[in-house]
């Protein structure tokens, strides 16, 4: 919400300037609060550091958008915004959950294209691809499924002891494979 709203609020060519010291205080002071309890979970912090490069990412499009088209480089000027993103678009930006969780981040305007079929994205077979998507969805499933699984067995602070370090390398790696 705070590039929306710095959008909304501040002038095209300060806005990111607000949404950057704003993201970066709010994302400084969730790391220290995770230090202090002690709370070594990646989640929350891994979410809350591509939320803030996507806020600030639109923040810039948005900027690029009232410049001078002869100032930006062809990406700048690919992805600039001559409008305020409406609120729902936003919305479904920032919490989009391919790339909200663990990535890839991408920019704001191919998402929309992508999201509203447009540009080459049109161009993108549909029922077609159905038996791919299956076979697809099978193999996420089965590996959600043994993830699952083997997050009960494998524990991470093994890793750390020294009976771990003394074991070889072939059970290390199958270890390390399985952890993941």
């Amino acid at each position: 919400m705070v590039a929306y709203l710095s959008m909304l609020l501040f002038p095209r060519n300060l806005q990111h300037y607000v949404t950057i010291y704003i993201g970066v205080a709010i994302t400084l002071v969730i790391h220290m609060y995770l230090y202090m309890i002690k709370d070594n979970s990646f989640g929350l912090s891994s979410s809350l550091m591509t939320s803030f490069v996507r806020q600030y990412c639109i923040s810039l499009n948005y900027k690029d958008g009232g410049e001078d088209n002869k100032k930006l480089t062809a990406r700048e000027l690919a992805h600039a915004l001559k409008e305020i993103p409406a609120f729902t678009d936003y919305v479904s930006y920032m919490l989009f959950v391919s790339t909200c969780l663990v990535g890839p981040f991408i920019e704001y305007k191919p998402f929309i294209e992508w999201a509203n079929l447009e540009v080459h994205y049109g161009k993108m077979p549909t029922l077609g691809q159905i038996p791919m998507l299956l076979r697809r969805l099978s193999v996420f499933t089965v590996t959600v499924f043994t993830t699952i699984i083997l997050s009960n067995y494998i524990s991470f602070d093994y890793m750390l002891t020294p009976e771990f370090a003394n074991h070889g390398f072939f059970y290390k790696a199958a270890y390390l494979i399985g952890s993941i």
